[in-house]
């Protein structure tokens, strides 16, 4: 969000480590409001890109996985499988999902 109108800006960069800080920023700032209004809710992440190579999106998810565990461990954390992002393409979501990194993971995906 921009601090100044606090309208969200889209992540449009395919460098990953870019979407790493915006994934930990934008998680953060989830965890504070769904804590701050002491309600149950989940986080929706449209995150990554559908360009970047298996090695880049394992890279990605490994991160986020470790950032879930330890900002937001008792919050349900989906990732939509969302055109132009990184589970937009059936092709590349099966391979990552037989991916051994992620078959013990806390991944979960939503349509």
């Amino acid at each position: 969000l921009l601090e100044e109108t606090g309208e969200y800006v889209y992540c449009g960069s395919y460098d990953v480590e870019t979407h790493k800080k915006d994934f930990q920023k934008q998680l953060r700032e989830c965890t504070e409001l769904i804590h701050s209004v002491n309600a149950r809710g989940f986080v929706n992440v449209h995150a990554g890109v559908d360009a970047w190579s298996n090695e880049e999106a394992l890279d990605f998810l490994d991160f986020c996985l470790a950032e879930i565990e330890q900002v937001a461990p008792n919050i349900a954390v989906t990732f939509e499988t969302h055109r132009q992002r990184l589970f937009g393409s059936p092709f590349q979501t099966r391979s990552l999902l037989s991916s051994s990194s992620l078959s013990n993971s806390r991944l979960r995906l939503n349509a």
